[in-house]
Order: structure tokens, then sequence, then C-alpha cells
């Protein structure tokens, strides 16, 4: 609403108003522009496509910048991985996989999911030398108590949050930034639901799983984390063959060990996903944003 108001000010005042989409769901999933900016920025061309396809805008007034959240992504990784290793107590023949539960607002499970993942890897079902790693939502809240429950659990949680209620006011400092790279870049895989991490992991090569079942009863559909997978946005990543969705933890046990043994599998279908949501694999987002903005200024 705040910039619903700024952009109306500003269009009454003739001044000149570029627009963000921020997401890769924010077109489909969340919102139809109310007022629109006389240019728009998007990341990719399939955004685009959807801007053009729900609001109106004409197609010489939205410019693709890729995603500048990316950018670093792009950029070499200075943590050895002998450091990283011992960051998280990972001896050199250990196989990391992530799991990065989708957020207390979209599940009531994220915790039981946890514990089914470590009882299977306790009972090497996945193998030898494989831990576990779990990075919380960084716009999300941890529970405390839940954490004591479980002392050997190993995490990770990103983010500064400065406001008592989810997604309101967060940040990711540079140095964090710094630590989910690394982290992409030395794990062996990601589990997850649907998620932008998906991405993200794809970005580095890893393989991705998303878990398509529940362990848990929802009364509320907005706690089932399985019925994002009919959302538009994520319709789409699925088609490009990088993730790999499984229905049960049997099949979760089957592609974690293929994945581990075969890292290469479905490879062609990251590197499409990665080709289809990113718009540009260079790490110059935010300079074409600028580029963009100070043309306008002159």
């Amino acid at each position: 609403d705040t910039e619903v108001n700024f952009l109306r000010a500003a269009k009454k005042h003739n001044v000149f108003s570029v627009g963000l989409i921020n997401s890769w769901d924010k077109v489909t999933a969340r919102c139809i522009l109310r007022i629109l900016p006389d240019e728009l920025i998007v990341f990719n061309e399939n955004v685009k496509a959807e801007v053009l396809k729900t609001n109106y805008m004409k197609p010489e007034r939205v410019f693709v910048s890729g995603v500048p959240q990316y950018d670093h992504y792009f950029m070499p990784v200075a943590t050895s991985e002998e450091d990283f290793r011992k960051r998280f107590g990972l001896s050199r023949e250990d196989k990391l996989i992530l799991y990065s539960p989708i957020g207390g607002q979209f599940s009531n499970s994220d915790w039981e999911m946890i514990d089914l993942l470590y009882a299977l890897n306790d009972s090497k079902k996945f193998g030898d030398n494989v831990k576990i790693l779990v990075s919380f939502p960084p716009n999300d809240f941890i529970r405390e108590e839940e954490l004591k429950k479980r002392p050997t659990l190993l995490y990770q949680y990103i983010g500064k949050r400065f406001s008592e209620t989810r997604s309101t006011d967060w940040e990711i400092t540079n140095k964090e930034l710094a630590e989910l790279r690394d982290t992409l870049y030395y794990m062996s895989l990601i589990i997850c639901y649907s998620s932008s991490i998906s991405i993200d992991a794809a970005i580095f090569g890893k393989p991705v799983i998303n878990i398509n079942f529940e362990i848990k009863d929802n009364e509320k559909l907005l706690k089932s984390p399985t019925v994002f997978y009919k959302m538009t946005h994520y319709k789409k990543a699925i088609e490009t063959g990088g993730v790999t969705l499984v229905g049960s933890d049997k099949e979760l046990v089957v592609w974690v060990k293929k994945y581990l043994n075969n890292p290469l599998l479905n490879r062609d279908g990251r590197v499409k996903l990665v080709a289809q949501q990113c718009g540009f694999m260079d790490g110059k987002s935010v300079e074409r944003i600028v580029d963009l903005l100070l043309k306008h200024l002159s």
C-alpha cells in the first residue's frame, strides 16, 4: 500500500517512476498491479511475458535485468573446502545434504520433517558418511524450544530480523550471503519443499529434490506445503526437469542415493531451470539496473 501511494503521488506530480518485480512469483501468485509505473524492471523473459499478459504494460517499457540477489553467486567462492568443513565439523569423507524448511507460515510439520530426515540418515538409508545441515529461512523465526529438544542438530540460521512479525523487516548481511554461497557450493544436494532456493542450488549445479508428500494432517490449506506445486510460477520450474519431486519417504531415499552416487544426473534440467529463471548469469544484474536508472536521470 505504501508503494502504491508513492506511485500515485509521483503520477500526480509528473515524476517519472520505475517499478521492480522483486520475486519470481509476484505476478502470477500474489498481485495484479493497481497502478502501473512508467517503466518496470523484471528478472527474466519469463516474468516479462507474465507482466505483458496480466498488467497491460507495453513491451518497450519492461526491462529485463537478471536477478540482482543472485549476482554474488557468480563470484568466486573465497572459503576453502577445508575451512568450510571445519565450520560445521565435517570430515573429508562426509557428504553434506542441505535441508531448507519452508517455514512455520506455510507448514505445521517442519520439525517432523527434520526428525524424519535425521532418522533416515541415522539408520544409514542414505548411505555412509552423510550429514544433514538444516538451513532455516532467513525471513522466519526459529523456535528455540524445538532446538533444545535436538541438541545434535546441525543447522545454520542466516538473516537479521528487526521485527516480531515474519517477513516484514529483515535483511541478510554480506557475511551471511557468503556463508550461504559456501554452503551451496560445497553441499552434495538440497532437499526442500517448493522454494526459490531450488534455483540457488541449481546455479551451483547441485541436485534438487522437492518433497511432494506430507507427514502430518492439515486442516488448513495454507499449512499444506505441497499445494504450492500447483502454482503457475512453480509449475514452470518443474517443467524444466531441474527439480525432482518425490512422493514418499521411500522415493526420497531412492533419489538421495541416486544423486549422491551420480551428481550429474538430470544436469540438463538444472541448466534449463537456471536459464529460465536467471535471465543473465554474468553477475551484473545490479549494474544493469543502475545503468537504467542513470539513463533516466540524465
